[in-house]
């Protein structure tokens, strides 16, 4: 039986950062966040997230474009010399959702 949550996706729980939920059952789609370090693996297939205020996230509306050369390319590259593009985004507008 293959197992529904693999090492890799274990592996990115491990490191302290957001975590991003999103709900699709509201209309618009609800989405909020939380802390990695808070989710509680208990089987192969169920989590446990603690619910209470959720994390402060915002929703970036933006066109984007990727990129594999130039000045943005070259400044990126220099910092994650593992980087194939950028993803460059030109932001319209910022929403705060919590």
């Amino acid at each position: 039986m293959t197992k529904v949550m693999d090492e890799d996706f274990l592996d990115v729980l491990e490191d302290k950062g957001p975590a991003t939920i999103i709900s699709i059952n509201g209309n618009p789609a609800s989405v909020v966040n939380t802390w990695s370090q808070y989710i509680n693996v208990v089987a192969d297939d169920t989590i446990l997230i603690p619910a209470a205020g959720m994390g402060r996230g915002y929703h970036i509306h933006g066109s984007g474009q990727f990129i594999n050369e130039g000045a943005y390319f070259d400044q990126m590259k220099a910092q994650f010399d593992w980087i194939r593009a950028v993803l460059v985004v030109k932001i319209h507008d910022v929403e705060q959702k919590i």
